[in-house]
């Protein structure tokens, strides 16, 4: 006999609220086993320091993880309770900043041997560490920079692939994601593009919290972001590479 329409009502209620009691209960958990340790005091192992890591695959799957960090807008829930993916996803600003910025500039040190060579225990001395730094910190966190000079490095400047995906990040920021104030002027304080901000009229004294609120579908971006790490492993072979070189001295 085939459950009425009240029956399958009440069995998904029951769902629902059996999902929602399990998810309190492990959140009250969770609560209470941070709270115990909240006097923690992490430490390194001795002799170990915390520093950059120059490998550009890091950065490239950092960046691509928060580009997958979507927020979604409209959801569905099915009769069961379960929930599907949602429809409308969006990256927020400062999602989109940061995670961009880190995937250029793992673009950016792909061009560089010595890095692309680093496997997990490969160690590289202070000096150069150092040095790599300072650079990476010079390129600042310019959005339109960093394409522009990511499109400088020969094999992703000979890349119809990686020019388009360049080009197709370069008309995003400009029309979504551009940090449209003043510190714009300089290109090292694009970070501060991560703060929540409100827009000025110092001269009739008014101010506007409704801004920046249209941004373009996120599961697209994530296919452009997905599609140009795919041709930068093409170009440079890095897994490839470091797998052949730990096979070799095996």
């Amino acid at each position: 006999m085939e459950p009425d329409d009240d029956t399958i009502r009440l069995i998904a209620e029951c769902m629902r609220e059996d999902g929602d009691r399990k998810k309190e209960e492990a959140y009250q958990a969770m609560r209470k086993a941070w709270l115990e340790r909240r006097d923690g005091n992490p430490s390194l192992q001795p002799g170990f320091k915390v520093d950059t890591d120059l490998q550009p695959l890091r950065w490239l799957e950092d960046g691509r993880d928060l580009i997958q960090s979507a927020k979604g807008t409209i959801s569905v829930q099915l009769s069961s309770g379960l929930s599907r993916p949602p429809l409308n996803t969006y990256l927020p600003y400062p999602v989109f900043q940061m995670g961009a910025e880190i995937f250029l500039k793992g673009m950016w040190l792909c061009q560089f041997e010595e890095c692309r060579n680093l496997r997990d225990h490969d160690w590289m001395t202070s000096e150069k560490r150092k040095d790599y730094r300072e650079k990476l910190k010079d390129i600042g966190h310019d959005l339109i920079g960093l394409t522009a000079r990511v499109r400088q490095i020969g094999p992703f400047g000979e890349s119809v692939p990686i020019g388009e995906f360049l080009t197709i990040l370069d008309a995003v920021v400009r029309e979504h994601y551009f940090p449209l104030y003043e510190a714009a002027r300089k290109g090292s304080n694009w970070a501060y593009a991560r703060y929540p901000k409100r827009f000025y009229n110092d001269s009739l004294e008014i101010a506007s919290a409704n801004s920046l609120l249209r941004f373009p579908d996120q599961s697209l971006l994530r296919r452009a972001f997905d599609d140009a790490f795919d041709e930068i492993e093409r170009i440079w072979n890095i897994r490839a590479n470091l797998a052949a070189r730990s096979r070799s001295e095996r």
